[in-house]
């Protein structure tokens, strides 16, 4: 089976609310939180500087960063139904 077909028969079509809830389940453990801060600061690079000379290298450098941003998001707010996150206090 390849990656496609395997990550699309495990996912499904997950609404906001399903997906924010798996990936708080993953990534708010400990072991989680490491490999959350790895994704998002070696990986990600979501507090550098992405600037570059080359318009593909500034393009994949914030393509990255926003892969990360949507993970932070998604385990960090609180999705709704309607997509729109909100800020625990």
């Amino acid at each position: 089976m390849k990656l496609k077909e395997r990550i699309s028969s495990n996912t499904g079509s997950l609404g906001p609310v399903e997906r924010s809830a798996l990936y708080k389940a993953v990534f708010r453990t400990p072991e989680g939180q490491k490999v959350l801060a790895d994704i998002l600061n070696r990986v990600c690079n979501v507090d550098g500087y992405g600037f570059t000379e080359s318009p593909i290298g500034l393009a994949f450098n914030n393509a990255r960063r926003d892969v990360g941003i949507e993970i932070a998001r998604l385990v960090w707010l609180e999705v709704t139904e309607d997509k729109t996150p909100e800020v625990k206090v």
